[in-house]
């Protein structure tokens, strides 16, 4: 469906200078007609090599990096950053006490793109 409503304004586009070409006797109704068939028969010739590039990629989730190890680089009170995999990433801490730069930390979650951390000496 992407694929067809990407192509309306170019055919659009294309009837409305054959319109323009068939009014000012340029052109003939049969060759517009021709024209606009070969147009439509273009994007259905072509369509099955687009098509790979109107699915979606794959689903990128924080799901996979609970468990992971991280070190705080913007202090955790109770939102800072923390660098993991060589990224910074926003995080929050799941314990009360603020959590200092150079702590390792451990992701327990995520709330979006937010990484939910821990200290391994907080019982949460």
């Amino acid at each position: 469906m992407r694929y067809c409503l990407l192509q309306v304004p170019g055919l659009l586009f294309l009837l409305a200078l054959l319109g323009l070409a068939v009014g000012r006797d340029w052109i003939g109704w049969p060759v517009a007609l021709v024209v606009t068939l070969l147009w439509v028969a273009k994007d259905a010739v072509l369509y099955p090599w687009y098509r790979p590039s109107l699915q979606d990629g794959p689903r990128v989730t924080t799901d996979a990096l609970v468990g992971e190890r991280a070190v705080v680089t913007r202090t955790l009170a109770p939102t800072g950053q923390v660098r993991l995999h060589q990224e910074w990433w926003r995080a929050r801490t799941t314990g009360e006490t603020p959590v200092a730069v150079g702590t390792p930390v451990r992701v327990v979650g995520a709330r979006g793109l937010v990484l939910l951390v821990s200290t391994d000496d907080d019982p949460g």
